[in-house]
């Protein structure tokens, strides 16, 4: 392929607006965007109050876009945030200011957050995982949030995770985990994640995953190897990227929460209704947690491959 300096714009001429090629890198022959990543960063867009107690938060859907339309003036969808009439109304449970995630609570998450960095055995975040296989075990590089930000009334919050691979639903359940700690304050929180990473086995919750999105791959030891190739992180276009992202991803994600109430759905119809059973399962990982935590065998990186 022939890279000039008009390249990109021709490219993007035949893509619709919200696909955009932001760089072209040229690389050795060898490499392997899949092979050679060694960390991957996503990002998670969620509603704050999926991060509050029960009792603080209730939407008010009387005039709900998700409710079935009954005329045309129901079936608009907002841009502004003077439309965000005809969508959900966000409040506190008392139905009074629109609710915001409280600094204390926001400190709250982000020490469970932090309870993930390391090296841990996840078997318990995806499907079928003996807790003895080595693919179980997973490395957290980071764990944090950025916000909280306001969609048309309804406050988000963007989590940030980085490790150097990630099984299937393992992010969701990371996540569901802690929204079950919080919105039924379960205490000692700590404990609980701890107890999740021990070999027993436990039904733990998975939260949508429609506002998940693989932000960046990481390729150090590739760079590190081949400096005089041009950096393949395109750090040259990252504010390029994060405006891409705010313009079309987030404004789709947060659209969509809004006017289809998915998080609110999911709370209401497939967690709240069995807050017995998740409490019996949050109950035993605090039993769990005074057992030792399963050792990771040493492994070369070939095999670590074999299961990303």
């Amino acid at each position: 392929m022939v890279v000039d300096d008009g390249v990109l714009e021709r490219i993007n001429q035949n893509l619709p607006n919200d696909i955009r090629v932001l760089g072209i890198k040229r690389t050795t022959q060898s490499f392997n965007a899949k092979n050679h990543c060694e960390a991957r960063t996503y990002n998670f867009v969620l509603p704050s109050y999926l991060f509050a107690p029960k009792d603080a938060y209730k939407p008010n859907l009387a005039s709900s876009a998700a409710a079935p339309p009954s005329d045309s003036s129901t079936t608009s969808t907002p841009t502004t945030t003077e439309a965000s009439s005809s969508t959900t109304t966000t409040s506190s449970s008392d139905g009074g200011a629109p609710f915001r995630l409280s600094i204390e609570q926001q400190q709250k998450l982000r020490e469970l957050l932090s309870q993930y960095v390391g090296t841990k055995n996840y078997h318990n975040f995806t499907a079928k995982m003996d807790p003895k296989d080595p693919a179980s075990y997973r490395r957290i590089m980071s764990f944090d949030f950025s916000g909280p930000f306001e969609y048309e009334g309804l406050e988000f919050i963007e989590l940030e995770i980085k490790g150097q691979s990630f099984m299937l639903h393992q992010i969701r359940k990371m996540t569901g985990l802690i929204v079950g700690i919080l919105r039924f304050g379960v205490e000692p929180a700590a404990e609980v994640i701890r107890g999740s990473f021990t070999t027993n086995h436990l039904n733990l919750p998975k939260v949508p995953g429609h506002g998940l999105i693989l932000r960046q791959c990481h390729f150090p030891n590739y760079q590190q190897r081949f400096p005089e190739h041009p950096d393949v992180h395109f750090l040259d276009v990252q504010e390029k990227a994060v405006e891409f992202k705010k313009e079309y991803i987030h404004s789709y994600i947060m659209k969509t929460e809004k006017e289809q109430n998915l998080s609110w759905a999911w709370v209401t119809e497939k967690f709240d209704p069995f807050e017995a059973t998740y409490r019996e399962t949050f109950q035993k990982a605090i039993e769990f947690s005074n057992q030792p935590l399963p050792v990771q065998k040493r492994r070369d990186e070939a095999s670590q491959k074999v299961y990303d």
